[in-house]
């Protein structure tokens, strides 16, 4: 092979790498826009939503050597979230294995500015529970599950990744590093959806949760068309006290701005308040009798 021809081939096969590396930009990224700006994009488009349908897939594995227990915890959900006149509707399978399997499901209606509430699992029977709920109450700031991403979203630093399709949509992606204060906030408040109590967050507890968080990784699709959120993924692992937590979460959202009718069970309607049920449980007297 002669020099001149191999100085052609050269060429050849670098100008073709260039043209694979712009091609390759190109598909993987649909603009240049940036990752903060993604970013506001996404927080605008929040104001045109009306209402929306998603669901979760949450699964959480505990595990502690040194006393020889390993449990994990899977919760399955889907709901409605009407944001005109603020009501909703989400119904949740959770299930619980240990040394003994545990499964229940538990519903959640918000109509009337009033939270209804009820858990039943296979050997009991379902009681109703209601609590007042404001468009200020934590219960719905819980439930809302696109607001809580976006607040997530709104206190994080973001850095944009390749984009990808959900559901024949597509989309940019964002990775973000949200603030732990944020990131505790709605832990917490999603786990207290089934107690109906949010646990006020101090200082200390920002900084234990940041000693105790090992790894965090949170992306968000977003559509390139509307800046609508689509779906958002969560994996955080955690080692306390000799434990270690892993939990990963998918959250999937759909049917924007589509009229919702959230309607309450008729069985609902009998609902006990919350006040009353919870001094049931501990063994003291309601405040009505």
């Amino acid at each position: 092979m002669t020099r001149k021809l191999k100085t052609i081939l050269l060429c050849t096969a670098t100008g073709l790498s260039i043209l694979i590396l712009a091609l390759g930009s190109t598909i993987l990224f649909s603009s240049g826009i940036s990752a903060a700006a993604i970013k506001t994009l996404t927080l605008q488009a929040a104001d045109t939503i009306t209402s929306y349908r998603f669901t979760m897939q949450m699964t959480m594995a505990y595990a502690a050597t040194q006393y020889g227990m390993n449990y994990s915890t899977l919760l399955y959900g889907t709901g409605a979230v009407d944001l005109i006149h603020h009501s909703l509707q989400m119904h949740n399978t959770v299930s619980m294995t240990s040394l003994s399997s545990l499964a229940m499901t538990i519903d959640y209606y918000l109509v009337n500015n009033t939270l209804y509430m009820t858990m039943q699992n296979g050997s009991q029977g379902a009681t109703w529970m209601k609590m007042n709920a404001t468009t200020t109450n934590q219960q719905w700031s819980a439930l809302n599950q696109i607001q809580n991403q976006l607040v997530m979203l709104q206190n994080s630093t973001v850095e944009r990744l390749p984009d990808d399709t959900i559901d024949g949509v597509p989309c940019q992606v964002l990775k973000i590093t949200p603030d732990v204060a944020t990131l505790l906030q709605y832990l917490l408040s999603q786990q207290a959806t089934q107690s109906m109590q949010t646990p006020q967050i101090t200082p200390e507890m920002i900084q234990l949760y940041k000693n105790m968080i090992t790894t965090l990784t949170v992306k968000c699709w977003t559509s390139v068309d509307t800046h609508l959120v689509q779906q958002v993924t969560q994996n955080i692992t955690m080692n306390m006290m000799g434990m270690s937590m892993t939990m990963n979460c998918i959250l999937h959202f759909y049917d924007y701005n589509i009229p919702l009718s959230i309607i309450l069970p008729e069985e609902a309607k009998n609902a006990v308040p919350y006040e009353n049920y919870q001094s049931h449980l501990n063994g003291y007297p309601s405040k009505d009798n």
